[in-house]
């Protein structure tokens, strides 16, 4: 389970940790920001998990249109942001026929989402990408990333711990919201 080895590889990396903080009775609450509320905080990683083709990167897609425009997601408030999808398994084809569907869903023009969403092919895994990624997210004022598909993006088997915490931490050094969109690999969900 991909999942249960991310969490793994983080409980090591927490366990190896040299500086440990011990909390106050008088330390304050932080409020946290979201994008879309209670769902995508802004900066940190988010993970949608699922079987295969059960419409995730259309739910995502959906959820980054609705943001842009400023409408709220299935009952939750958003704040508007631009979206760079990350795209590990498809084409940039499909993405503009997904965003047309939404468009058309949504009864506007094409046009008026184009400038919200943008994709991007990876030549490699995201840690190798980290750099890249981290220039486009500031040149261009992306306030998240869609990840699509996790166990691509690590560069790694979904079961190599190694791959799999080396993914989130250049996650963690990007300066946006980050959605991960992840599914077993169609081999683990055949047996």
């Amino acid at each position: 389970c991909w999942v249960c080895l991310g969490d793994l590889a983080i409980k090591k990396h927490i366990q190896s940790e040299k500086n440990v903080t011990a909390f106050s009775p008088d330390d304050q609450y932080e409020t946290s920001t979201y994008l879309v509320e209670h769902f995508l905080e802004a900066g940190s990683p988010t993970l949608i998990h699922g079987d295969g083709s059960t419409g995730k990167s259309y739910l995502c897609l959906y959820m980054a249109v609705r943001a842009a425009l400023g409408l709220d997601f299935f009952g939750k408030k958003t704040t508007p942001f631009k979206t760079l999808y990350v795209d590990h398994e498809a084409t940039a084809q499909k993405l503009k026929n997904r965003l047309h569907r939404n468009a058309n869903g949504l009864k506007l023009p094409f046009s008026s989402l184009v400038e919200h969403v943008h994709w991007y092919k990876p030549e490699g895994s995201l840690a190798s990408e980290q750099e890249i990624l981290a220039r486009m997210i500031e040149d261009n004022g992306y306030g998240a990333i869609i990840v699509d598909a996790g166990a691509s993006a690590s560069g790694g088997s979904p079961m190599d711990e190694k791959a799999v915490l080396s993914m989130f931490t250049a996650l963690d050094h990007l300066p946006c919201a980050k959605l991960v969109i992840h599914h077993e690999p169609k081999e683990a969900s055949a047996a």
